[in-house]
C-alpha cells in the first residue's frame, strides 16, 4: 500500500548525516535510512526534531544543505520531504561540519 503513494524511487543508504534542529545550533548526528528525490527517512534516536529542520547530506564528496519538513513520525524514525536545496557547501563549511 505504501509503495502506491510514492512518487519516486527510494534508495537505501544507512549511513550518517547531520541534522540542525534550529538556526544557530550545532548540527547533530543522525542516520540516513533511505532517500528519494522528494525526501528522506531518518533515524533520529535521542533527538527532539521540530516540524522543520535542516539536513546536511554527503553526496559524492560534497555536502548538500536541505531544508526539510516532517511528514510522519514513528518511534525513533521520521519521514521528511525536501522543501528546498539551500546550497552545496564549500570545503571550509564541510570541514566545520565535521569538527
Amino acid at each position: 500500500m505504501h509503495m502506491l503513494r510514492r512518487r519516486s524511487l527510494r534508495r537505501r543508504h544507512c549511513h550518517g548525516a547531520k541534522i540542525q534542529l534550529a538556526a544557530d545550533t550545532l548540527a547533530r548526528d543522525c542516520l540516513l535510512i533511505n532517500v528519494s528525490d522528494g525526501g528522506v527517512r531518518l533515524n533520529v534516536e535521542g533527538l527532539n526534531v521540530p516540524d522543520e529542520f535542516v539536513l546536511f547530506l554527503y553526496h559524492g564528496g560534497a555536502v548538500q544543505k536541505r531544508t526539510c519538513k516532517v511528514v510522519w513520525r514513528e518511534g525513533n524514525e521520521i519521514g521528511a520531504k525536501f522543501i528546498a536545496l539551500d546550497r552545496q557547501l564549500n570545503l571550509a563549511a564541510q570541514e566545520e561540519l565535521s569538527a
